[in-house]
């Protein structure tokens, strides 16, 4: 037999005692956990959503490298003929995408401030009644 002892919060002590054979009935009932045909049909539920959740993800970068006429062919190419990473290059020089990110960044902040305050103002009215 295996004795333990802990202190409680009440300055108590408190003493748990337990056998070995318990300790490996616990490890073996563990181990022996079965796959159950509900649980492998949830596995395969939540891998299809994965999958199909990760498809725009993909679409969108495959299409970066892609024209403008092989985006919109039909059928859809997943893989482009034609690699064009240049249109990376071109994106950065037509569209100011780096005031984008840094406006982005500002209201981020901004409205993270506006409405931790918004709140406490709340907070501090309700507690004044």
């Amino acid at each position: 037999m295996e004795s333990t002892s802990r202190e409680s919060l009440g300055g108590e002590k408190m003493e748990a005692t337990f056998s070995k054979k318990e300790n490996t009935r616990k490890a073996k009932t563990k181990k022996a956990e079965k796959v159950t045909p509900g649980g492998i049909l949830v596995i395969i539920l939540l891998t299809l959503l994965a999958l199909i959740t990760l498809v725009p993800f993909i679409w969108m970068v495959s299409a970066s490298f892609k024209t403008n006429n092989e985006v919109f062919t039909i059928p859809i190419q997943w893989i482009p003929k034609s690699w064009h990473p240049e249109n990376y290059s071109v994106i950065w020089e037509r569209i100011p995408l780096l005031t984008f990110f840094k406006n982005t960044l500002i209201f981020k902040y901004c409205d993270y401030d506006y409405s931790t305050i918004y709140f406490k103002i709340l907070q501090h009215m309700a507690f004044q009644k």
